[in-house]
């Protein structure tokens, strides 16, 4: 476990087996968690947005060059 969360920068080497580990680890891996379950979530409902702050673009039609539909598959 300390390896891992050495490569996620949530702790560090302090000497001889000796560990400093962020106070927050399992709030920081909790948020993970819930980042990678939104994202699958997001993915198995075929969501085109992951994020709703992403700006919304307008793209006149005329400039297309290639149209892919999506259609529901239930």
């Amino acid at each position: 476990m300390i390896i891992v969360l050495r490569k996620l920068e949530l702790a560090k080497s302090n000497g001889s087996n000796r560990w400093l580990v962020r106070s927050d680890f399992q709030t920081i891996l909790e948020r993970m968690q819930n980042a990678a379950d939104r994202q699958r979530s997001l993915a198995r409902h075929q969501a085109l947005l992951s994020d709703i702050r992403l700006p919304i673009q307008l793209t006149d039609a005329k400039h297309l060059t290639e149209l892919h539909l999506a259609y529901d598959r239930t």
